[in-house]
């Protein structure tokens, strides 16, 4: 395979893995250069927007090149895609977004760490904050999602009908991000196609 650079070592002052889930590495499918590989050990470093896999060979974890990655798939069911656009938003860097669903729209998010420092006369300290944006994926137009009402503007649904549905499924966006956006794609499109 050919890769990018020798993935750099924890900074100790730093009290946060730069990783999503798992602190280690998961053993996942990949396709690379339109090859596809099983049980390759790979972690996805939310902060640097890359995908690290470790070699046995020469004993140390090595970047990906982004550029030649078209999915990772864990063993816990994350599947990481890469997207080649997305020209309004400012976080893209690499373009590895999580796919939450796929139907006739792609849900996916963006997870995102920033680094922050806290300093005290004792003690001086690095962490990140999380973050976690979302876009429909439909034709290559991304919508971005900043609130519920304003996607289920966007798809035209009805939204007294929508919130009467999500109610007997006891969702809530706040709770269930995931859920609660898959359930309003999937009656999004339900409604289109009884129409």
């Amino acid at each position: 395979m050919q890769t990018g650079a020798v993935y750099p070592s924890k900074d100790p002052l730093l009290r946060d893995e730069p990783t999503l889930a798992e602190k280690q590495f998961q053993e996942s499918k990949l396709e690379y250069e339109d090859f596809h590989f099983d049980r390759q050990l790979i972690k996805y470093d939310i902060f640097m927007d890359e995908l690290v896999i470790s070699s046995q060979q020469f004993q140390n974890e090595i970047i990906l090149n982004a550029d030649l990655v078209s999915y990772a798939e864990f063993t816990d069911g994350t599947i990481i895609v890469k997207r080649h656009l997305n020209p309004s938003y400012k976080h893209h860097r690499n373009g590895f977004y999580r796919l939450v669903w796929s139907g006739e729209y792609e849900l996916l998010s963006k997870h995102r760490k920033e680094l922050q420092r806290f300093s005290s006369p004792s003690e001086y300290y690095k962490f990140f904050s999380t973050h976690t944006d979302y876009f429909v994926l439909k034709n290559e137009e991304w919508i971005p999602v900043e609130s519920p009402n304003q996607l289920i503007k966007v798809l035209d649904v009805d939204k007294k009908e929508f919130k009467k549905h999500v109610r007997g499924l006891n969702l809530k966006f706040k709770r269930n991000k995931d859920e609660f956006l898959i359930e309003l794609l999937k009656f999004s499109t339900n409604t289109r196609k009884a129409q």
